[in-house]
């Protein structure tokens, strides 16, 4: 009887390549863009973990990775899957509203053998030999194979590659390297000595400039002190202030022509060509004004200075009395807008003077070359002729 039974059944069962076999396991999966696996193991996974406690689950395995979570459910044998599903599902929908906000929905999904098929084919070739059948393989069966439909990919293993062991005579490679440092200690000497000498040829050199420009500096300060002598050139002192915040004064003096003509003279210039070139004309003008200063000062015991700080602030001239008083003076040839920077300089300037430690200017005056009688803007800045100085 039990051979009967047993023929029978034999008879009676399908052969399958990769039969259909059920598996008690249920998958999560919850896609979570952008986040790192530390993020999604403490924002999804442990989220999820405490709340599908569902009967019949035997174990749950999470994995946490980059954008992704994936739990693996374990169920008990004999446990109707369909039904698990369903509880899941349920108690998936309360849990959504604990993940992040960008996590997407959370999906499930049944595991079965069949999400893993695959075929594992050991290959063999009459007549050759390891070398040959690996060539054979990796060149001529694998892409046949993925050429093929319903083939993902495919895989080989066991395969045998031709290699070549190089081994070097240590002797030979010392005696290489000897003379390679023979030759550099060589290139190394000549491009020293090169550079030594090309050091004493700049250090000669240094040393004749030096001594060229020393001998400069000598001949102009002396061709100055001559021209002061016999009065062609003449110093301009630095006007220092007291100043209400702290600016750099410049300390240098100013030099003008005691007479603007000798400059004129040698330029070769006329009216015309002055005339035609204002800019020039401007600063032997500036020249003449300074001299004429300097003459109407000598007269009442005063001394002209100049004045310029680090911000490029600027007052042509200073005449400062014995008694502490002082006049602040703008050179412009002419014009309203030139008239009216240079007022606004010698405003700006007196504004900057601290009071408290000296007196306030006694005067503000631009000079200029074209009005023909002096005014007293609304401003208090008088607008004077040089013309009218004398008087």
């Amino acid at each position: 009887m039990v051979l009967i039974l047993g023929f029978v059944a034999v008879t009676k069962m399908d052969t399958n390549l990769l039969p259909d076999v059920s598996t008690p396991y249920l998958m999560v999966v919850t896609v979570y863009p952008g986040a790192s696996p530390e993020r999604v193991e403490s924002e999804v996974s442990d989220v999820l973990e405490n709340a599908l406690t569902v009967p019949g689950v035997s174990d749950i395995t999470a994995t946490s990775a980059e954008n992704y979570s994936l739990l693996l459910m374990k169920f008990v044998d004999d446990t109707d899957m369909n039904s698990a599903m369903v509880k899941v599902s349920n108690k998936l929908d309360p849990a959504k509203n604990d993940l992040p906000s960008t996590c997407l929905t959370p999906s499930v999904i049944e595991y079965s053998l069949n999400m893993n098929a695959f075929m594992t084919v050991a290959v063999s070739r009459e007549g050759a030999d390891q070398y040959e059948l690996s060539e054979f393989i990796q060149k001529t069966l694998v892409p046949e194979l993925q050429r093929r439909g319903g083939v993902s990919s495919v895989s080989s293993s066991g395969l045998v590659d031709k290699m070549v062991q190089v081994q070097l005579n240590q002797d030979k490679i010392n005696d290489i390297n000897a003379k390679l440092l023979e030759l550099i200690d060589t290139q190394l000497a000549a491009a020293r000595g090169q550079l030594e000498a090309a050091e004493a040829q700049i250090t000669a050199g240094r040393k004749e400039y030096e001594k060229q420009l020393k001998n400069f500096g000598n001949t102009v300060a002396s061709y100055i002190e001559a021209l002061k002598k016999i009065f062609v050139l003449e110093d301009s002192l630095a006007w220092n202030p007291n100043l209400r915040s702290k600016t750099a004064i410049r300390t240098s003096d100013t030099r003008y022509f005691s007479d603007p003509s000798i400059g004129v003279a040698a330029l070769g210039i006329g009216p015309n060509d002055l005339v035609n070139d204002l800019s020039t004309m401007g600063l032997f003008f500036e020249s003449m004004c300074i001299r004429d200063l300097r003459v109407y000062a000598d007269a009442i015991d005063g001394t002209v200075y100049h004045y310029r700080d680090g911000n490029g602030l600027e007052c042509d001239a200073v005449v400062h009395l014995r008694n502490g008083n002082y006049g602040l003076i703008e050179v412009k040839l002419g014009g309203e807008k030139n008239i009216e920077e240079g007022a606004k300089n010698l405003k700006l300037l007196a504004s900057k003077i601290d009071d408290t430690k000296m007196k306030s200017p006694s005067f503000l005056m631009v000079l200029t070359g074209t009005s023909r009688y002096a005014v007293r803007r609304p401003d208090g800045v008088y607008v004077v002729p040089i013309g009218c100085l004398k008087d």
